[in-house]
């Protein structure tokens, strides 16, 4: 009597739904990620930095006191569960000849330059509406605590880029990091396992909002919410993770140079109380579709990458 071996993934094998399984494991990271990057913001900080201040007096004062150890503790974080740890995660829905590199999209495709360059353009471009979903989601109440909180936050990032000396290592903790780590987990990752369970359009939606909801501030859901759906649609359309990933960075870069070398600009100074000028949306809604129909160009080029 001979036996076949069951060449199905683990998901499937154990009745496990990708949707339900991805959505698990995005929980367990956020967790692990967070527990991570704490213990290796206070790790460093008793070795490297002034550890009195932890032990005297406030825990949370020493470290936002000393910002570049929480920064390193965060990316320490995301790069271990983030990235690493869902790289090897993906193995759970994977049949026996499947590939990681496939199944994230984190591979060349034809096109691929011209992709991503297309891509750092359309996050220029499509920053007008981002500043518009700002100003909607600052009309939704928010508790002044957590609002509150988000400023300190929001001080602590503006004077840590601010620092002299930071700058290089202000890009790779809040530009280069999360570029990799977070597409790997958003528009690799989750967004393929939610393609398994549904359209791949649902799917870009569902892991957009995700990613708005994963950052865990009120007041930035919606533009968060609307850059996570862009970035989905660029993977799509382009067959890989690559053109997200820069067009993240640029995101990212462009916000850290806009707060350290024009901190008076409208777009750093942009709030929610007011809504950017007409002109400007109007602009980034041409721009926008322009560049869109260049993306379904690449996107009709990119359908042999679009299951598996």
């Amino acid at each position: 009597m001979s036996f076949q071996a069951d060449e199905r993934s683990f998901a499937h094998r154990n009745g496990f739904s990708d949707l339900g399984l991805s959505l698990f494991w995005m929980v367990g990271a956020f967790f692990l990620f967070q527990i991570a990057g704490l213990v290796a913001a206070i790790t460093l900080l008793m070795i490297f930095g002034d550890p009195g201040a932890l032990v005297e007096g406030d825990p949370t004062a020493a470290l936002q006191d000393q910002a570049s150890f929480l920064f390193a503790g965060n990316s320490i974080g995301q790069i271990t569960f983030l990235g690493i740890a869902t790289w090897a995660v993906t193995r759970w829905h994977l049949a026996a000849n499947d590939q990681r590199s496939r199944y994230l999209r984190l591979q060349q495709t034809t096109g691929i330059f011209q992709g991503s360059v297309l891509a750092a353009i359309a996050f220029i471009v499509i920053q007008p509406l981002v500043w518009a979903s700002g100003w909607i989601n600052g009309l939704l109440p928010v508790p002044e605590s957590l609002q509150a909180l988000q400023d300190s936050q929001l001080e602590m990032i503006q004077s840590y880029i601010s620092q002299e000396g930071a700058l290089g290592l202000a890009l790779f903790h809040i530009a280069v990091v999360p570029a990799i780590c977070e597409e790997v987990l958003f528009r690799g990752y989750l967004l393929r396992s939610f393609e398994r369970s549904t359209s791949t359009w649902m799917a870009v939606l569902l892991s957009g909002v995700l990613f708005g909801l994963y950052h865990l501030q009120l007041t930035n859901m919606l533009p968060l919410a609307l850059l996570g759906v862009a970035l989905g649609a660029i993977t799509v359309a382009t067959g890989s993770i690559i053109p997200a990933m820069v067009a993240h960075f640029i995101n990212n870069a462009g916000a850290v140079l806009l707060v350290r070398f024009a901190p008076d600009s409208p777009m750093v100074q942009m709030g929610t109380e007011t809504p950017p000028p007409l002109l400007y949306i109007v602009g980034s809604v041409i721009g926008t579709l322009i560049l869109g129909r260049m993306f379904w160009n690449h996107f009709k080029r990119a359908k042999s990458h679009a299951t598996i």
